[in-house]
């Protein structure tokens, strides 16, 4: 447990936690009785006096002020000096050079509830003093609770009630001398633990289309939590509509730049101070407006801009801003904080913090996706939070909003002694959220963020027989699932050879669809894994994990060591279950941007590995093969996996390419053999492709083979990726929609049962079997009983031919 050995400046957060030695930590009891944790009178600071302070005292491990000086061990600070009986606060010089004030910080302490912090203080010198008391943790630095004294010559006392301490974490109050020398006395800190933790709620995890169960994080001391639920049912009559505001009737003041507040004439609903603070509210500039002749100008921290509440549940929102310059401080840049209001929760969130460089130069409308706002956001508020040296003109706010149907509590604080909760017997065309709450005796927690339930994640798409089936096409079709906006079809050719076949094409991509990028100055996306599919830049659902592409090319940009995630470039999910133990054969180009490496003492010449995985699990290999690639470039090679073990599941799994360095490479070409034996089979992908649809009509099939489809179901909530589990597998007998009736002339039956031909004919007549490819694979004379593998035949018999399938 650290504490910061730099104090914390006013409206600064902390980058990192310095390392430190552990200081005592003051833990309340349990109960909500008031407690006193803090009550210090600094009387071991005996030297000096309060008109001539004594020398800065010695400090342990850096900032630790001896636990000789205080009641309770703990205490921290730098320009801390004793003043006969109480602390002076001098300014002192920081490693760096650079003069800051002097600073005193309680001991780690619990703060999970209500503190009420008192003190006296006083300037050294008649010419006064600033002093800055801040609640602190290490995490988020100063809090909410702050206090600003404006210090004389006489002792004066002060107070700060402190409610919005850390949950999770330890606090401690700071103070700070921000102008001339503090004198610090009688620091006294009550407490009452009237505050629980909120908990962190999970993902629903979805059991069927029609239940689900509602999980959360546990809270340390919690007796048990109150779930609640809402429904969301699809609405009969949509209302949409969009709300534009342009503050044009806003009335000013001769000056042209404040607003009139004795009549403002802010339109109704909104909640408009843009006066309290700074100079100047409006401008009348056509170049500081969208729409003439007014804008609204953020020139001070505390600046508020709140929106009436909507008709409906808000879908959409933008508004023009145009900042003052196009440059800022760095460290301390002004900033916007952008606000939704939670209709359900009674909670505003914070969606953006927004600065100069989120706007064009000239003025523009920033936009928010729809993605933003869940079912219950009713208001939108913009304040200003941060003042460096940009400040803002704000027009015209477009609030859209859309009829989301009729939300209710379906359960209402049911109270739950699990962190878990199964909701059974829900309607999978409504909507649903859950939060919960934990409570203590009778304190309970402010709500949790609400949680989507998907209907997606863990649960498969239904799948429908193919309809209107001809040689070359079919139309297939699914159930809806859950709240899926998005469904990918992949299309399969089935090989179910009826003699054993070597080296059949199971996949095979060029990536050439892919137009944009270099290898110098790759096409990058955060998402990962990333499927180059779904962009129609791959014929079927190729991904990489911290992905890169150039032109032709898919690629990633190596190892992520900070999240520890290799770098992969890896094929759809396949099914290999065929296998025959003799290899797997990957024929592939790459480009690699190293030779060779430096591992240890040696140096490695660079390679890629062509990695077997299950679909599941891409940490875990079950087989691999190696092409060294010791150039920076193309290389072009074969790579054997034959080290499969004996009985591994390949029954759904992807190959992925990865390379020695942990560095960027790039895939140029993949080919992915291997050998079917006879009364096996393999589905060799085809194409994946994306609709909204609930069905999708595959054209232009190869009327010779037979095909099988899978669907997968997604959609995107609040920035997320809901994706469900493949749907099985299902068969598509193209080939024999074109197959002829059994004939039956001149006395000749032809007819199939499982793993046999039958045919019925007068002793001398000769049949003979063909595949479609015109391979003779059995003969017989008269009525017999010819033993082949299933699959489609030509029969001749006689006069007679006819076309069969065999199962």
């Amino acid at each position: 447990m650290s504490q910061a050995a730099v104090p914390f400046e006013k409206g600064k957060k902390p980058l990192l936690r310095h390392p430190a030695a552990v200081p005592s930590l003051i833990v309340p009891a349990r109960a909500a009785e008031m407690q006193t944790l803090v009550d210090e009178d600094f009387s071991k600071f005996s030297d000096g006096s309060e008109t001539e302070p004594g020398t800065e005292i010695t400090y342990e491990n850096i900032y630790h002020v001896p636990a000789s000086y205080t009641s309770e061990s703990g205490w921290t600070g730098q320009g801390v000096r004793p003043a006969g009986g109480c602390v002076s606060l001098f300014p002192w010089t920081d490693s760096y050079g650079d003069d800051r004030g002097g600073y005193i910080s309680t001991p780690l302490m619990m703060l999970d509830g209500t503190a009420t912090l008192t003190f006296r203080a006083k300037a050294l010198t008649t010419e006064g003093a600033a002093l800055w008391v801040a609640l602190c943790d290490d995490d988020y630095g100063p809090g909410d609770d702050q206090l600003d004294a404006e210090l004389s010559g006489q002792w004066e006392e002060f107070s700060l009630i402190a409610a919005s301490g850390s949950l999770e974490m330890p606090s401690y109050i700071q103070f700070m001398a921000e102008e001339g020398v503090v004198l610090l006395d009688d620091v006294k800190i009550e407490f009452r633990r009237d505050r629980i933790a909120t908990p962190y709620p999970l993902k629903a995890l979805n059991v069927s289309p029609t239940e689900f169960v509602a999980r959360w994080e546990e809270v340390e001391g919690a007796d048990g939590y109150l779930l609640n639920v809402i429904c969301t049912t699809m609405p009969e009559n949509i209302v949409s509509d969009e709300m534009v505001e342009s503050f044009d009737g806003i009335n000013v003041k001769e000056d042209g730049k404040t607003i009139d507040t004795s009549a403002p004439g802010y339109p109704e609903g909104w909640h408009i101070d843009v006066s309290t603070n700074g100079s100047q509210d409006v401008s009348l500039s056509d170049d500081n407006s969208n729409s003439a002749p007014l804008s609204l100008v953020f020139d001070a921290v505390g600046d508020v801009i709140e929106s009436p509440v909507m008709p409906e549940p808000i879908d959409g929102l933008s508004f023009w801003c145009k900042p003052t310059a196009y440059s800022d401080n760095y460290e301390y840049m002004s900033l916007i904080r952008v606000e939704i209001y939670h209709s359900l929760t009674d909670a505003w969130e914070n969606v953006a913090h927004l600065c100069y460089y989120n706007f064009m130069p000239q003025g523009g409308f920033y936009t928010f996706p729809s993605q933003v706002f869940s079912n219950d956001v009713t208001r939108v508020r913009f304040s200003y939070i941060q003042k460096g040296e940009v400040d803002f003109f704000i027009d015209d706010v477009k609030i859209h909003y859309t009829t989301r149907g009729v939300t209710a509590p379906m359960i209402s604080d049911l109270v739950v002694n699990d962190t878990q909760y199964a909701v059974k017997d829900i309607n999978p065309r409504n909507e649903y959220t859950y939060y919960v709450k934990a409570f203590r005796d009778d304190i309970v927690s402010s709500a949790s963020y609400s949680v989507w339930v998907d209907g997606l994640v863990g649960l498969r798409p239904q799948l429908c027989d193919a309809a209107d089936v001809t040689p070359e096409s079919f139309v297939a079709s699914w159930g809806q699932l859950g709240h899926a906006t998005d469904y990918t079809v992949n299309l399969f050719r089935l090989v179910q050879p009826s003699t054993d076949l070597e080296n059949v094409t199971v996949l095979e991509e060029t990536f050439d669809n892919i137009t944009e990028g270099t290898v110098d100055n790759p096409g990058i996306d955060w998402v990962s894994p990333f499927d180059f599919g779904a962009k129609g830049w791959t014929s079927t659902s190729w991904s990489a994990t911290q992905p890169a592409w150039a032109s032709g090319m898919a690629g990633t940009r190596g190892t992520n060591y900070w999240m520890g995630t290799a770098g992969l470039v890896y094929t759809p999910v396949l099914d290999l279950s065929c296998y025959d133990g003799k290899g797997i054969i990957v024929d592939a180009t790459f480009v690699t941007t190293v030779k060779d490496f430096e591992y240890g003492d040696t140096t490695e010449p660079e390679g890629v590995f062509a990695i077997i995985m299950n679909s599941d699990d891409l940490n875990t290999p079950i087989a691999s093969g190696l092409l060294d690639t010791p150039v920076v470039g193309s290389t072009s090679g074969r790579i054997i996996i034959n080290n499969v073990p004996e009985n591994a599941d390949l029954s759904s799994v992807v190959i992925a390419f990865m390379n020695k360095s942990g560095l960027s490479f790039f895939v140029d070409y993949a080919k992915i053999s291997m050998n079917v034996p006879a009364g096996k089979t393999l589905l060799t992908p085809l194409s994946a492709v994306s609709t909204d649809d609930t069905s999708y009509k595959f054209e232009n099939l190869d009327p010779q083979c037979d095909h099988a489809f899978s669907v997968t179901a997604s959609a995107n909530y609040n920035y997320e990726s809901y994706v469900s589990d493949p749907s099985e597998v299902k068969i598509v007998m193209t080939s024999l929609s074109s197959v002829s009736e059994i004939a039956d002339n001149d006395g000749v039956e032809i007819a199939t049962a499982a793993g046999a031909i039958l045919v019925s004919a007068a002793d001398g007549v000769v049949s003979e079997v063909f595949t479609p490819s015109g391979l003779l694979v059995a003969r017989g004379k008269g009525s017999c009983n010819m033993q082949v593998a299933s699959g489609i035949y030509i029969v001749r018999a006689g006069s007679v031919t006819a076309k069969v399938a065999v199962k």
